[in-house]
């Protein structure tokens, strides 16, 4: 066809915007504030353009689209990737990322979606990240964003994870489980923790209890739904000459301890706790603790869960009170600092390994508790 123009002539430029724009995208309430675009585009580009511009629809009859998942200028940078020639991964920054997921995952269009993934994949995870993965579908992300924060998470991104998705808290928490499973055991981890221990000066070991046994779910009933004998217990406690604190019992000191917190009688509350100290911890304990404050009881399961504890453990907590899943998995990286700052230790500087561990750790009744274990 060249061939049959006279020299002279110019070759026909492009079609611009305005000339194949057959459809408005309105941003907001206000209709000025609007872009035009190719329907024939967004319908070759995205199934939701698609169906919504198909005859019928009422986007179709005016020809006008209400854009609401995001501002024209983000747009529009979406909608420039999809003209023909223009697409590129490296347009995908750190600076547009975010909203060009939002877009990309909103109106399905796969290619920029899993560029946008792509590039995420090299920033640094967080919660925030976390949280984002999982709510756009990305699957590589998100179990990435995962594996880092059970290893080393900041208090910052547990809570983030707490205030919006304490399903995904828990599953952090059992990730940062599974990591500290096989640390927990080594023996050889003994004489870096000992250095540490001797490093001490005035700390006092302290007794947790372990043990990996859990017990079934443990009532605490008010004084309103208290059995007649729950109260007789009590009351007879109470007489002259009466009080033995031998009569508090693993069969009867949950209402005890109801009812002791309840009417604030401090010494059969002190007793129970005593006798709860001797118990499994478990995640119902661990609540129990918290709803009639006992300090040291709390504080013991806490430590005990954040070493070892079940899903069963973690899922109560979830559901119960997210604020203190929250707490565990601080403290349970916590714990995983201290093993990685003597890993890192053992490495580059054996000599100072226990002390200089202490420091970096900065949690020194966690290396008391682990290391008065078996």
């Amino acid at each position: 066809m060249l061939a049959l123009m006279d020299r002279g002539t110019e070759i026909p430029a492009a079609a611009t915007l305005e000339q194949v724009g057959d459809v408005r995208l309105e941003f907001g309430d206000d209709p000025e504030n609007s872009m035009l675009a190719s329907s024939h585009l967004l319908r070759l580009a995205s199934p939701v353009f698609n169906r919504m511009l198909q005859s019928g629809m009422k986007e179709a009859q005016h020809s006008v689209i209400k854009v609401d998942v995001a501002g024209k200028d983000e747009f529009n940078a979406f909608y420039d990737l999809l003209l023909p020639k223009a697409w590129s991964a490296e347009v995908v920054t750190e600076h547009n990322v975010d909203s060009l997921l939002g877009i990309s995952d909103y109106y399905q269009v796969e290619s920029i979606k899993q560029k946008c993934e792509s590039r995420l994949l090299l920033l640094p995870p967080t919660g925030t990240r976390l949280l984002q993965a999982h709510k756009h579908g990305l699957k590589q992300q998100y179990q990435r964003c995962i594996g880092a924060l059970a290893k080393r998470s900041t208090k910052e991104d547990l809570e983030v994870l707490r205030q919006s998705e304490p399903d995904i808290l828990l599953e952090v928490a059992l990730r940062k489980q599974d990591v500290l499973k096989p640390l927990l055991p080594l023996k050889r981890m003994r004489k870096e923790i000992a250095k540490c221990k001797a490093a001490l000066d005035g700390d006092e070991d302290s007794d947790d209890d372990d043990s990996e046994s859990a017990v079934g779910n443990v009532d605490t009933p008010t004084a309103a739904t208290l059995e007649q004998e729950e109260f007789v217990a009590f009351y007879s406690l109470l007489g002259l000459w009466a009080w033995d604190a031998d009569k508090v019992t693993v069969e009867n000191v949950d209402s005890l301890l109801a009812i002791s917190d309840y009417y604030q009688v401090d010494i059969i509350k002190q007793t129970c706790e005593k006798l709860l100290l001797s118990l499994p911890p478990t995640g119902t304990r661990l609540l129990q603790a918290h709803k009639h404050g006992l300090k040291q009881q709390y504080q013991r399961c806490t430590g005990t869960l954040a070493r070892r504890s079940t899903k069963e453990d973690l899922e109560v907590l979830r559901q119960s009170e997210p604020d203190i899943l929250l707490e565990v998995a601080l403290t349970k990286q916590a714990l995983l600092d201290i093993f990685m700052a003597l890993e890192e230790l053992r490495t580059l500087h054996p000599e100072q390994e226990g002390l200089v561990a202490l420091q970096k750790a900065n949690n020194t009744s966690l290396i008391h508790s682990f290391h008065n274990k078996p």
